[in-house]
């Protein structure tokens, strides 16, 4: 029962991080980028004629408080429902499973800066794919809080929804496994088209729907947000939440921060 409250209060934590750093990235950079499934100047004018960077700050401030914060609750008590570790854990507590976190981090970073290597040389395009004012510091530190805590809560109630939902009907270990991993990538396939349309609908523009976009920019999308949801998953399963969110946030930080100073000879200040 200790151990359940203290999960809460470090989910409450996050969730706050979360809103904060939504907030922040908006008050330090709006109107030169946009934090993925969040409002942005154009969104919110339909509510809020000419808003302000602190309008903005405070929409998605209390957005994410709603989505995922208090949606998350319900997929904090699914997933303990059906058998995945809690926030704390033994696991998550020894250096040997924080060395494999950690480990499984680079190794994700690695694969995205390499796999846009790999994009570039193969469709002649630029070497970096994210607007640049999304990898200025200190606003670029933001974003990858928010999208690490947020998209890794939102991917939690997915999966364990639909695991708690169909494991009524499957009862071997057998049968579960493979539920959890079929579940896991019908997530990761969500996972990748919503950054497909908020990376090339919201942030570049120009195209009325999905449909639209040429077929390489949704690949070079779903090639990289599909593994590493696949990724995430995984840990959310064997080492809890935490550890999905630290994946994605080290994941997210090293392509837009570190391989935009690689790109660039610098790192970006506001």
């Amino acid at each position: 029962m200790e151990t359940a409250k203290k999960s809460y209060i470090v989910y409450f934590c996050l969730v706050l991080v979360l809103c904060v750093s939504s907030f922040l990235f908006d008050v330090l950079i709006a109107y030169r980028a946009d934090l993925e499934h969040s409002f942005n100047m154009y969104s919110l004018s339909f509510i809020i004629s000419s808003p302000s960077k602190y309008n903005i700050g405070l929409a998605n401030f209390l957005t994410k408080l709603i989505i995922p914060g208090a949606l998350g609750i319900l997929g904090l008590n699914l997933s303990s429902r059906i058998g995945f570790k809690g926030i704390l854990n033994n696991e998550i507590k020894q250096k040997k499973y924080i060395f494999f976190i950690l480990f499984a981090s680079i190794i994700m970073s690695v694969y995205f800066i390499g796999y846009e290597i790999l994009f570039c040389e193969i469709y002649s395009r630029p070497m970096f794919i994210l607007p640049y004012d999304s990898s200025r510091i200190p606003a670029s530190i933001f974003a990858s809080l928010a999208e690490g805590i947020g998209d890794q809560i939102i991917n939690m109630l997915r999966i364990s929804l639909l695991v708690w939902f169909f494991s009524k009907f499957i009862k071997s270990e057998r049968g579960r496994n493979i539920l959890f991993w079929a579940s896991a990538v019908v997530c990761a396939v969500l996972f990748s088209l919503e950054h497909v349309t908020a990376s090339f609908i919201y942030q570049i523009g120009g195209y009325r729907s999905i449909f639209d976009m040429p077929f390489h920019r949704i690949m070079i999308i779903i090639g990289l947000y599909g593994p590493l949801a696949m990724v995430c998953a995984y840990f959310l399963r064997k080492f809890g939440l935490l550890s999905a969110i630290i994946i994605h946030f080290i994941t997210d930080i090293s392509w837009r921060v570190l391989w935009a100073w690689i790109q660039r000879g610098e790192f970006m200040f506001l």
